[in-house]
């Protein structure tokens, strides 16, 4: 339990950190793409991770509960953190990866449309409750902040993929190569984090073998399991991070040897 706080701590830190010097380069003209991103790391991994801790860490420990209208308002707040994050994440690759694409801008607004649409129905016909079977706006809100993950990803790696044949012959920076990796683990890890909530939901539901009763004896341990893989999760989205923004001398000297290695041999 301590390790896990230790290490949403950590990913929290990085990601207002990250999001707060995004959003200063981000308020510069013409750097849109960067304001994205900093939307996006303020509103899904930072405020909508509060709050879901706030929410959820008082079912695991009644102590922590939360009253059933606070409890409502903050979960609200907090999904309205990741569905924002996720219509910043498709500006941010409509922008960044696909300038000036009718495709990818269609595709932009209609994701962004689906997540914000779907916290909105949530929002007024289900009510931000935690749910054995949430309704369809719950799972219309999810899949419009878990698409954009899905498309980050394979954005990122396609790059990598790309960059690195550029490197093989000398027209690529190998940092700037590894740093498409990177970005590539930090969103497929925030993609599977924000896949555990259907995997816990689906693992409770056989387990228990109803929709309708909560049985403590089967909740406890499928909440301590999506902890351990969020424990994990966090881990590598703050190490990847770290890395993409932060990289010491020491990492980008071994990422310039290592090119140059491979192209002597």
């Amino acid at each position: 339990m301590a390790l896990s706080a230790l290490a949403t701590l950590l990913n929290l830190t990085l990601c207002l950190i990250v999001g707060l010097r995004l959003l200063r380069a981000g308020l510069e003209p013409d750097r849109r793409p960067e304001l994205a991103l900093a939307i996006f790391f303020l509103g899904n991994p930072f405020l909508s991770t509060i709050c879901q801790g706030l929410v959820y860490g008082g079912l695991a420990d009644p102590r922590l509960a939360l009253s059933e209208n606070t409890s409502q308002i903050v979960l609200g707040v907090g999904i309205l953190g990741m569905a924002v994050g996720g219509a910043a994440i498709c500006a941010f690759i409509s922008m960044s990866f696909w300038s000036g694409s009718p495709w990818a801008r269609a595709a932009a607004i209609a994701g962004s449309a689906l997540a914000l649409l779907g916290w909105a129905f949530e929002g007024l016909h289900e009510g931000f409750r935690v749910e054995l079977v949430p309704g369809p706006g719950h799972w219309t809100a999810w899949a419009g902040r878990t698409a954009p993950m899905v498309w980050l990803t394979v954005e990122s790696l396609r790059y990598y993929r790309m960059l690195r044949r550029r490197e093989a012959l000398g027209l690529a920076d190998p940092v700037v190569v590894n740093r498409f990796l990177l970005w590539g683990i930090f969103s497929a890890a925030t993609f599977v984090n924000l896949a555990a909530d259907l995997i816990a939901h689906l693992l409770y539901t056989t387990i228990a073998g109803t929709t309708t009763e909560l049985v403590m004896e089967v909740l406890k341990p499928v909440l301590f399991g999506t902890m351990i893989v969020t424990m994990i999760l966090c881990m590598i989205s703050a190490g990847t991070l770290f890395l993409t923004f932060f990289a010491p001398e020491r990492y980008r000297a071994w990422l310039q040897n290592r090119s140059l290695a491979r192209s002597a041999g």
